[in-house]
């Protein structure tokens, strides 16, 4: 097979040339015949600015009090109790009979888990902390929040109300209670991080909207008192730990807890990092000068100007989110967010309904100006600057591979450059797709490919689906050309959205390596707290050794490879509305019909590529090197579309979603010198079809063979550490695609998937080569054994089933060859 990866780059633009909020899906057709605007500002109405709720003294710290009546109050305090004892059941607590109390100390350590549905779950953070909390103090704080007495009642009553019944996550707004919803969305939140599928997202988003459609019944388009009940239990929370928590603790074990910080930390306390950064990053956003300091004052609350920061934050959060909420109804939500997931759509009725949702959004929930982003990204960057700054400590990590940047400093600096741009290319396209035939036509073009089954899709030979493919990417390359040339947008929006997209990318790779390093430091303390010799010990060591082969990994591709300072100084350098617009012009002219029709049989060499390679070869001309059937080609850049492409291509994949998979294989296969305590005692080379060879079977179906996996490192004296560029055969997935591995299949008794070759396109299982061992030449065969993504051959890639394909991954990754390694002296036959 060969490799796919410029398939997607045809879409590099669109990337670029739409608001993220807006789907690829509304692209394609002809341009309108009207003459573009030349202003953007009549295109899509922008939406009023968010208040900010740190600037009047009546939002972030009304003056006077707020009394509830004794009734009222009484009422809601033994709601909350009641509340209390029957999550502590949930919870795994006891009735403790000679205190009369519930607790969950039980041989000499907190029972945190509960079980649900049959499996065991960990008891959240602010579970735990609200099962130690004492209700009549909750009720204060919330007056402390000037919250108006009805809304208290509106607020305890969902801290109170049942759980709900039933195997699932309940989705059902004014069913379960808040406890409930925040274990649950906790949970889809982690499920979704582990597997970013339909089922998860969707179970996620449908979380989401119900948690918040409870909100905002409580407290409406009132955000001032939502955000200050916020800030008040946040701070009383802190009380609870140091004053509540802490102490019991301490009673029931004899130890001596150091304070709220090593509590946090502590793997048999609350063991939350986490919660520990966000807190510490809240505290001093409100005052706290200490790294360590909780008390903000004596009464652990946080009073007057020191609310204003975080006011301002949770203000936006708070009122972006009620906007967006409001636009749609329960069902017409569901309806979008299952549109939302289809590759294409089966009738126009159902594309032009799912643009209508799209543009609805658009226009009602994400178009605010240029210079209200501005104010709303420093409030939130600078938050997520302090919880960096904070990750470090909390965790230890002393140094990253990227040194000190952060990455809401370049996100900061992102928008700030490149926000303006994008934004004005989101109007255009919001104006581009009110057009029904260009939504209409791109739908039919997607649905042309789309339907045919991806099996057939990965097939080199199939041709019906590589002509569908070219008919899918004409359609949208004119609705790029049409953007580009639109008279409101100026080249310097063009190089500007380019600079977002870079630091995008380079801001997502220092998040995943940062959250990497996190994840192997809790991974850890976890492995210390475990028998070594257990399956449970066992299987943690192999989880941080994966970690660490996706450190690997990343490093290679962000530091490596991501030329992100080349890339920001080289992104004004392209000239849009000609030389790029130009080549793009060209290639929709073409006439690829006809093309395919002459070369439906492949004839190789230069002028005899199947459609999808001639269509990829005259948007981005290319160079032949080294002419003959191991041709390789790059990009021309003489050529500003090719140079553009070749500059930023992995910048335009991480953008579009897609992930580019590196099958490796080492550089010298020579370099393997296999003990001689494992030469195989026979001088029968495996041979045959190689597609037929099964390394798992080799000592059974060849006597005298003795097959050491490259996995057995202690086996080798010497073993690959380099792999070479010119071995490597690319492939690009989705990134919520699973990726093509290799698997023999036993039922066929033949290979499935993607193998290593010798420079041309055939598969080639088993190479031998000899070499001289002291004064001993032996031959060594290598009987390919499948994919790994480290090294050392030391975690082999996941498969998902019962076929070749694996695991899905986020970003890039490098696949190597692991090999059966038979040693045989030629000279014993």
């Amino acid at each position: 097979m060969k490799h796919r990866f410029s398939r997607y780059l045809v879409v590099l633009l669109a990337v670029m040339l739409m608001a993220a909020i807006v789907a690829a899906g509304c692209n394609g057709c002809n341009p309108p015949t009207d003459k573009p605007k030349t202003d953007n500002t009549d295109l899509v109405p922008v939406l009023p600015d968010l208040i900010n709720l740190g600037v009047n003294l009546s939002d972030y710290a009304p003056t006077g009090t707020v009394i509830y009546d004794n009734a009222t109050k009484s009422k809601a305090a033994e709601d909350l109790t009641t509340k209390q004892n029957e999550q502590k059941q949930k919870h795994n607590y006891v009735l403790d009979e000679l205190t009369g109390e519930y607790t969950n100390f039980r041989d000499g350590a907190y029972q945190w888990k509960y079980m649900k549905n049959g499996e065991e779950q960990d008891t959240s953070t602010f579970t735990k902390i609200f099962l130690f909390a004492d209700p009549t103090e909750l009720v204060n704080r919330m007056a402390a929040a000037h919250l108006p007495q009805d809304k208290m009642q509106a607020l305890v009553a969902y801290i109170c109300r049942s759980d709900a019944e039933g195997s699932g996550y309940n989705f059902v707004q004014g069913t379960g209670g808040a406890i409930q919803d925040y274990e649950e969305l906790d949970e889809l939140y982690d499920l979704y991080d582990k597997d970013d599928s339909d089922a998860n997202y969707l179970n996620l988003q449908k979380k989401r909207r119900k948690v918040m459609h409870e909100i905002f019944d409580i407290f409406g388009d009132q955000a001032a008192p939502a955000c200050r009940t916020v800030i008040e239990m946040l701070s009383y929370a802190q009380k609870v730990v140091a004053e509540e928590m802490i102490p019991d603790y301490e009673e029931k074990t004899g130890k001596t807890v150091e304070g709220f910080y090593e509590f946090f930390k502590g793997y048999d306390m609350l063991f939350d990092y986490d919660a520990l950064v966000y807190f510490l990053a809240f505290n001093q956003s409100c005052g706290a000068v200490s790294a360590k300091k909780y008390l903000l004052d004596g009464n652990y609350s946080i009073t007057g100007d020191n609310r204003k920061t975080m006011m301002t934050l949770y203000g936006y959060y708070y009122q972006y989110q009620k906007r967006e909420f409001d636009l749609f109804n329960d069902t017409e939500y569901y309806e979008y967010l299952d549109l939302g997931l289809k590759d294409y759509f089966d009738n126009d009725a159902d594309a032009l309904k799912y643009r209508d949702y799209d543009r609805r959004h658009y226009a009602g929930a994400y178009r605010y100006s240029f210079e209200f982003y501005k104010k709303y990204y420093q409030a939130h960057f600078s938050f997520q600057l302090k919880q960096e700054e904070f990750d470090m400590a909390v965790y230890g990590i002393d140094d990253l591979p990227y040194g000190n940047k952060r990455y809401a400093t370049v996100m900061q600096t992102g928008c700030e450059q490149g926000l303006d741009g994008t934004l004005k290319i989101g109007d255009v396209n919001y104006e581009y797709t009110g057009i029904d035939a260009n939504v209409i036509a791109y739908n039919n073009a997607a649905k042309g490919y789309y339907s045919i089954p991806k099996a057939q899709r990965d097939r080199e030979d199939y041709m019906p689906a590589k002509i569908a493919l070219v008919r899918l990417e004409v359609q949208q390359l004119k609705s790029q050309y049409y953007t580009i040339m639109h008279e409101s947008i100026k080249e310097k929006d063009l190089s500007n959205a380019l600079k977002y997209q870079i630091y995008s990318f380079s801001g997502d790779y220092i998040r995943t390596i940062l959250a990497n390093r996190k994840d192997d430091v809790i991974y850890n303390v976890e492995l210390d707290h475990l028998n070594p010799g257990t399956v449970e010990y066992a299987d943690k060591e192999e989880e941080i050794g994966r970690n660490n082969a996706m450190l690997e990994n990343h490093v290679y591709f962000y530091i490596q490879k991501g030329n992100v300072n080349t890339q920001l100084q080289k992104a004004d350098e392209y000239e849009w509305k000609t030389a790029i617009a130009d080549r793009i012009k060209i290639t929709i002219d073409t006439d690829f019909e006809a093309y395919h029709e002459a070369h439906k049989i492949y004839m190789g060499g230069s002028s005899g590529n199947y459609v999808d390679e001639y269509f990829e070869d005259t948007l981005f001309p290319k160079i032949i090197e080294n002419p003959g059937p191991n041709q390789t080609k790059r990009y021309d850049t003489e050529v500003q579309i090719s140079r553009l492409a070749d500059n930023h291509e992995n910048v335009f994949r991480y953008a579009y979603g897609s992930i580019k998979v590196e099958y490796k294989e080492p550089t010298v296969l020579e370099s393997f010198v296999l003990k001689n305590e494992y030469i195989s005692e026979t001088s029968t080379v495996p041979s045959g079809n190689q597609l037929e060879i099964n390394p798992a079977t080799l000592e059974s179906s060849f006597p005298g063979v003795i097959a050491v996996s490259a996995s057995e490192m202690a086996k080798f004296t010497n073993r690959p550490t380099q792999y070479d560029k010119s071995k490597i055969t690319e492939e690009t997935y989705d990134s919520d695609e699973k990726i093509r591995l290799a698997r023999f299949d036993e039922a066929s008794g033949t290979w499935k998937g993607i193998f290593p070759k010798n420079g041309g396109d055939d598969p080639v299982l088993v190479k031998t080569y000899t070499k001289l061992e002291g004064n001993v030449t032996y031959t060594y065969v290598l009987v390919f054994e499948g994919w790994y993504i480290d090294k050392n051959l030391q975690y082999p890639a996941k498969f998902s089933g019962n076929d070749e394909y694996g695991e899905e991954f986020s970003y890039d990754i490098c696949l190597y060859a692991g090999y059966k390694v038979i040693k045989i002296n030629t000279n014993q036959a």
